[in-house]
């Protein structure tokens, strides 16, 4: 009867027109991408080697719908793996040499082709609370961001979550040699030790696990978002002692009506994500009207598909099925007094704002209808808590393909270069992140 039941309720809100695509020539790909007007994030895809010898970035240009094609410098034909991208740079982590197991972590511009070091994560010493860990995994990066261009050497903070238990650090590009811890690092409130008591080799406190984190230039802060439903905010102006500003009580976001005004209109929808769903959190900043917003996206994991006679599909659990993101809810999170923390559901509309998100992107926020975006839209890349693990690419059969446009308004899915077919879904590595090109 669910099984049934999912089937409609997930048909229903599905939309499967896919956009058209002009390929850039080659010859004219690199000024054309440095010269171009920035009207919203590209979707960095699959690169590209031609002759067996030029080497490509590629994008897919939301708004112009083109792939825009880069040439490569000869840092980035090293490759390295994409853990991070804000504000024109990509930061990659790649091995230092074939025969030893170190790592580099640096921010690279596809546009200019500088490039910027960043210290290495063995500069942290945190402890873990995960048992037989690997030095390799603890010390890996997550999700890197910065708070502008490192072209302001004094302004600019790059912002890493890292290791099994998504700790929070930070750095000054091209001055520190090192990287500052942010935040606690274990939950204190006594209702999240007892419920997750004997995870920890202490037995009494579980880490805070950052699941997600924005920069406002405008407010010049950091917002984050823990696993556990706190929400912090966090001053990086000395570069040695990071500053709390405020943060919330550890309560968990119950799906009732002042929460999710929109899913307990519908029992199925509210069955949906209670019961079949796992959540997941992103925080993005409106920099033109100053507002900050949570995005819960839902996402339904081992998702079977059979064709029915009549040709509509039947959904099932399936646990060699691939995961699949079936919607989302947003919040406005008041940041100022008097109502500082308080979350306000949007029922139904973004306000016209267009949401991009994904894995290691820096959330963006066009806020211009005559961006060449759909407004009222969440513009999606793989969740990073499902996406197979990048060294080992090889032992999963789907990652990187749950990328679409969640049109806010009307429940309803759209693809976004690549085909989002249920009856189709393929791994698609690299995994597609956005970038917002910058030629500084």
């Amino acid at each position: 009867m669910v099984s049934l039941i999912l089937s409609r309720w997930i048909r229903r809100n599905w939309n499967c027109t896919r956009p058209a695509v002009r390929q850039i020539s080659s010859s004219s790909s690199s000024s054309s991408a440095a010269t171009a007007t920035v009207t919203a994030p590209w979707l960095k895809i699959k690169d590209s080697v031609e002759d067996d010898v030029n080497m490509f970035y590629n994008f897919f240009n939301v708004a112009d719908k083109t792939v825009e094609k880069i040439a490569k410098d000869e840092i980035s034909k090293k490759g390295g793996l994409v853990v991070g991208s804000s504000h024109g740079w990509l930061a990659l982590y790649k091995q230092r040499t074939k025969s030893e197991d170190n790592y580099d972590l640096l921010l690279h511009n596809p546009l200019s082709h500088r490039s910027v070091n960043l210290p290495s994560i063995e500069t942290l010493s945190i402890p873990t609370c995960t048992d037989f860990i690997s030095i390799f995994e603890l010390n890996r990066p997550k999700k890197v961001i910065l708070s502008c261009s490192p072209d302001d050497e004094n302004e600019c903070r790059a912002i890493m979550s890292f290791g099994p238990d998504d700790r929070l650090a930070f750095c000054c590009p091209g001055l520190g040699n090192e990287w500052t811890p942010i935040g606690d690092l274990f939950h204190e409130n006594d209702r999240i030790n007892e419920e997750f008591f004997g995870r920890c080799s202490d037995n009494t406190r579980v880490p805070r696990f950052y699941e997600d984190f924005v920069y406002s230039t405008r407010r010049k802060k950091l917002f984050c978002a823990t696993k556990f439903d706190n929400f912090e905010s966090w001053d990086l102006a000395d570069i040695a002692n990071p500053k709390m500003n405020w943060k919330t009580a550890d309560d968990d976001m119950d799906f009732d009506d002042d929460n999710y005004p929109w899913t307990v209109r519908s029992d199925l929808e509210y069955l949906l994500k209670k019961d079949f769903c796992s959540s997941f959190k992103y925080l993005v900043f409106a920099e033109r009207s100053d507002r900050l917003f949570l995005v819960r996206r839902n996402v339904m994991k081992e998702i079977g598909t059979l064709e029915n006679n009549d040709g509509s599909l039947h959904y099932f659990k399936n646990e060699d099925a691939p995961y699949l993101t079936i919607g989302f809810d947003v919040h406005e999170l008041i940041v100022d007094d008097p109502k500082k923390g308080e979350l306000r559901y949007m029922n139904g509309e973004l306000d016209g704002m267009a949401f991009f998100i994904g894995s290691t992107g820096h959330g963006v926020v066009v806020e211009d209808e005559q961006k060449g975006v759909e407004p009222d839209s969440i513009y999606f890349t793989d969740p990073k808590e499902l996406t197979p693990d990048p060294y080992e690419q090889d032992l999963g059969l789907y990652g990187g393909h749950d990328l679409g446009i969640f049109n806010y308004r009307q429940r309803t899915f759209s693809t976004c270069y690549y085909p989002r077919d249920p009856l189709d879904m393929n791994k698609i590595d690299p995994t597609p992140t956005w970038f917002t090109p910058s030629p500084n």
